[in-house]
């Protein structure tokens, strides 16, 4: 089975982390390669390649990780922080969803604090029709959900 492609963009500071997203076999979304850590300096050519590249990917169930402390370091490695405190530190956060070909959906998310995380803002959710043909579109909505 098929699932919708998602994957999350952190900005921190200047540095653009970004990874895919998956369902587990249990329904519930976990990270999934593949994992970039960018500079903003990098430019949004860059940031957009990567973007669509993880969202080429097929979204297939993956097992829930029978060591969750182990997935978690790994987690914090290939996103190159120490511990999820120091990535939710200063960062802005947003979804992008492919909900079907070539219609994304970006959606900002709201920091909860240092121990709580972030929380989707599905009300201020942005939807493009096509990443390619309205580049400069999403390149708005992204800097926008991201400042």
């Amino acid at each position: 089975m098929i699932f919708m492609k998602n994957l999350l963009i952190y900005k921190q500071n200047k540095k653009i982390r970004l990874h895919g997203e998956a369902p587990t076999t249990a329904g519930f979304l976990i990270a999934v390669e593949p994992y970039y850590v960018l500079t903003i300096e990098s430019g949004w050519d860059i940031i957009l390649e990567k973007i669509q590249e993880i969202l080429e990917i097929n979204s297939k169930e993956v097992p829930i990780p029978s060591n969750w402390s182990l997935f978690n370091k790994e987690f914090l490695k290939k996103m190159q922080v120490k511990s999820l405190k120091e990535l939710y530190k200063n960062s802005n956060l947003c979804r992008v969803e492919q909900e079907r070909e070539g219609v994304i959906k970006i959606i900002p998310y709201q920091s909860l604090g240092l121990d709580e995380g972030f929380e989707p803002l599905e009300h201020k959710s942005k939807t493009v029709s096509d990443i390619k043909f309205h580049r400069d579109l999403f390149i708005k909505i992204l800097e926008d959900c991201l400042s």
